[in-house]
């Protein structure tokens, strides 16, 4: 015979095995899910996503099975898998006998967050359907569901504008914002970080307490949807009318707490307060005010001392002076611009040459 015969008799041969071969029977289950009184219809294999709104909290979901085959089905007991200290399964009335066509049992599932982290576990439950006669081979087999708990963590941070550095701060803390100049304004940003595995909310963000300080780009609250490893971000703007130490109240509403910040702010008329020393003597002045030479004769020159002191709670950058008009100029001075520390001084000696 020919070779190409005999490649197509054995190509057949394999090939007919495959084309009898029953098809891959579907499991006979309806399968229903409910939770926080949401129904969903649910496929074999599908996740049970169970999630809760702060950590040490729990929910749960009850699993409805409906027999939709046309004998009987045993439903034995379920087995739970993974991080089963974070699952605890109810098996209600699951395994308690046969079901008909239309009839239908109960399990429920519930997920205790005991951190942040998502949680993850697999559950089956093994079934036996009974033959279509009574002497025909019954079907065994197993419905398969994973399980996924989440939980959010939403962590308060605040960024001062003096360093950008990035604070975590908690219920009770105070936020001192540097001295601001009456008339000027400092802006302290916020953010609301969601560093667990679920969905966080923000009910409300508000401010009670002196009109000196409110909030600036608020988003739209309530919000429901802060996904993880997200955040949101906002202003609170402190702007001082008088001189003097102005105190209100931040309250975050979470959904699982309230978090209430305090919120101080010192005004001052400047940043910088200055002394004029001459001889041994001694005196403040401040900006506006005449500085007086003694009489000076043409060709000598009269000195006076300007010590400059940082009297505010953060560091003064970009200090700079000038003097102008005939016979005056500034000697000694420091290297320009200049930076000064809280409570940290410098000097400029003013000459008066004629």
């Amino acid at each position: 015979m020919p070779k190409e015969f005999h490649y197509r008799r054995a190509l057949w041969a394999l090939l007919l095995p495959l084309l009898f071969m029953p098809a891959a029977r579907a499991q006979p289950f309806q399968i229903v899910a409910q939770i926080n009184g949401n129904t969903t219809l649910e496929p074999d294999n599908a996740t049970l996503q169970l999630s809760v709104s702060a950590v040490g909290q729990s929910a749960t979901m009850t699993v409805t099975l409906t027999y939709t085959g046309n004998t009987s089905v045993v439903l034995s007991q379920p087995q739970l898998f993974g991080q089963t200290n974070a699952f605890r399964l109810n098996t209600g009335s699951l395994a308690s006998g046969s079901l008909t066509q239309g009839q239908s049992t109960s399990f429920s599932v519930t997920y205790t967050a005991a951190t942040a982290a998502q949680a993850t576990g697999q559950l089956t439950v093994p079934y036996t359907e009974a033959g279509t006669t009574s002497t025909a081979a019954g079907t065994s087999g197993a419905l398969a569901f994973a399980l996924s708990g989440t939980a959010p963590n939403l962590v308060v941070t605040y960024t001062l504008p003096i360093n950008g550095n990035v604070v975590t701060i908690t219920n009770g803390n105070t936020i001192t914002f540097p001295s601001t100049v009456v008339g000027a304004t400092t802006t302290v940003m916020m953010a609301i970080a969601n560093i667990g595995s679920g969905t966080g909310s923000i009910q409300s963000i508000m401010i009670s307490g002196d009109p000196a300080f409110s909030l600036q780009s608020l988003p739209l609250l309530p919000l429901t949807t802060l996904a993880p490893n997200s955040q949101v971000t906002f202003g609170v703007v402190y702007f001082p009318s008088q001189t003097g130490t102005n105190n209100a109240t931040l309250q975050l509403t979470l959904a699982n707490q309230t978090i209430t910040l305090g919120l101080q702010g010192t005004a001052v008329s400047s940043l910088l307060t200055y002394q004029l020393q001459q001889g041994t003597q001694a005196r403040t002045v401040n900006p506006g005010d005449t500085l007086t030479f003694p009489d000076t004769d043409v060709g000598d020159k009269s000195s006076l001392m300007i010590v400059v002191k940082n009297s505010s709670t953060t560091t003064v950058t970009g200090i700079n002076a000038a003097v102008s008009g005939a016979g005056y100029s500034i000697t000694d001075e420091p290297i320009l611009p200049l930076s000064l520390n809280v409570n940290q001084t410098a000097s400029f000696t003013i000459t008066f040459m004629p």
